[in-house]
C-alpha cells in the first residue's frame, strides 16, 4: 500500500471513528449512566490516537500533492475519481 493511500485509509478510519465517538456522546447525554460514560470515553481515547497517529503521518512525509491524495482518498472511500490535472509552478 502506498503512503497516500496508507493516509487516506487513516482519513477514513478517524472519520468512522469520530462517528461511532458523536454516537456515543448522544448515548451519554440521553442516559448519563456508567456505562454509557465508559463507552464514551473509551471512544475518545480511540479517536485521539487515530487523530495522533494521522497527525504523525501527515508530519512525517514530504508535501503531499492535493490532487494525489483526493484520488487516495476517492479510492478509500470507494468514489469516482476526478479529473485533475497537476500544475508546475514553473511554468
Amino acid at each position: 500500500m502506498s503512503e497516500l493511500s496508507l493516509i487516506a485509509e487513516e482519513i477514513r478510519e478517524a472519520m468512522t471513528t469520530l462517528e461511532k465517538t458523536q454516537e456515543a456522546g448522544n448515548h451519554l447525554v440521553e442516559d448519563l449512566t456508567e456505562e454509557n460514560y465508559a463507552a464514551f470515553l473509551s471512544q475518545m481515547s480511540e479517536m485521539c490516537e487515530r487523530l495522533q497517529r494521522l497527525k504523525q503521518m501527515l508530519a512525517r512525509g514530504d508535501a503531499v500533492a492535493s490532487d494525489e491524495l483526493a484520488g487516495a482518498l476517492a479510492r478509500s472511500f470507494d468514489l469516482p475519481e476526478s479529473e485533475y490535472r497537476r500544475v508546475d509552478a514553473h511554468g
